[in-house]
């Protein structure tokens, strides 16, 4: 997804663009992974943070922390349901906003004991997210997914339209990524 269309996607679901950042990061960070400063360890509550697998029926991928009680998917996971999103075996919590088609975003508000954290997995480590740019073609660029989980490429077009079930989505950058089922979010 472009960030100039992440921002207003975040823009029209009420997030202030200021806090925005996205799960995408530079191809040269991802070999230098760093904890952020406000991970921890706990069994309950649970850190909650972009590129783990969750699940409803079906599965996607956690976007980024966008507040205190807010994490980002893909819009089309919605198609999964609504209500009862999983983080391993943890209530995460449900949709409460979303667009799709036409826009590829949703809004999870977590479950009480869910603690946001502003980092991605990458090759199995958090690496903390500090800010985002509008991609450009050529680009390097990482995603982590549920299924594939890190893959690297480039940014091979920009202001693309895909179809994603029958519905129609605008907007996003193309890549040369390795993806699958599930790596949504």
């Amino acid at each position: 997804m472009t960030n100039t269309l992440l921002r207003g996607l975040l823009l029209a679901a009420g997030v202030s663009v200021v806090a925005a950042v996205t799960a995408v990061v530079p191809a040269s960070a991802a070999s230098t992974p760093a904890a952020p400063p406000n991970a921890h360890v706990s069994a309950d509550p649970f850190d909650v943070y972009g590129g783990h697998r969750i699940t409803n029926g079906g599965t996607c991928t956690s976007g980024f922390v966008i507040d205190a009680s807010t994490i980002l998917t893909a819009g089309h996971c919605t198609m999964g349901g609504l209500n009862g999103w999983r983080w391993n075996t943890h209530r995460l919590g449900d949709i409460t906003s979303y667009r799709f088609p036409g826009a590829d975003w949703a809004k999870i508000t977590l479950a009480p004991d869910a603690v946001p954290v502003s980092a991605v997995l990458v090759h199995g480590s958090l690496r903390p997210i500090h800010r985002f740019s509008d991609p450009a073609l050529g680009e390097s660029v990482c995603k982590t997914g549920a299924t594939t989980g890190t893959t690297c490429g480039q940014v091979t077009a920009l202001n693309v339209t895909i179809n994603i079930g029958g519905q129609v989505v605008h907007g996003l950058a193309g890549t040369n990524l390795h993806a699958a089922p599930g790596d949504s979010g």
